[in-house]
């Protein structure tokens, strides 16, 4: 189950579950649940989605540094 605690889950109209401000602690598998309104009943998907998180999308601010050598 998704805890949303932070406010950082959308469920998405196409079913699809968008994750704000990801980190290494969101990759693993993940599966859809749905529970029928009227007897309880729960299901899950049998299929799941991986999600890797590899590295942060860009830096703010970042400094970027060249050093040029010349060599004779």
């Amino acid at each position: 189950m998704v805890d949303d605690d932070a406010g950082r889950y959308t469920l998405l109209s196409t079913g699809e579950l968008l994750i704000h401000n990801t980190t290494f602690q969101d990759s693993g598998f993940y599966r859809c649940q749905i529970r029928h309104q009227l007897t309880d009943e729960l299901r899950t998907s049998d299929e799941s989605g991986r999600l890797i998180v590899t590295a942060t999308p860009y830096v703010a601010n970042a400094v970027s540094f060249v050093l040029w050598t010349n060599i004779n």
